[in-house]
């Protein structure tokens, strides 16, 4: 079986991760991979990354060494209401 996509992984704005975006693009184009999502955990977590990172997905590239990018969160429920970790503005 050929994989080609991995749609849950971390960069170092989580603090159990250990490489950049571009370390890991780059994993993923030497490896085969068509697809890489990013999904750093979202702010309500002790080892996660502010608002202000999220806030700046935008400007990275759509494909880096010809892997397709998607850039989202691994979001927190935090109360009963379903309210997450991160307004509906950033998460556009």
């Amino acid at each position: 079986m050929k994989f080609v996509l991995d749609t849950h992984s971390h960069t170092i704005a989580s603090a159990h991760a250990y490489s950049t975006v571009m370390e890991m693009a780059k994993a993923a184009s030497d490896r085969g991979l068509e697809l890489l999502a990013i999904t750093d955990h979202a702010p309500a977590l002790q080892d996660s990354s502010d608002k202000l990172h999220f806030m700046n997905y935008h400007i990275l590239p759509d494909t880096l060494y010809g892997v397709s990018m998607l850039y989202g969160v691994e979001l927190n429920i935090i109360d009963y209401e379903g309210t997450v970790d991160l307004e509906e503005d950033i998460l556009k």
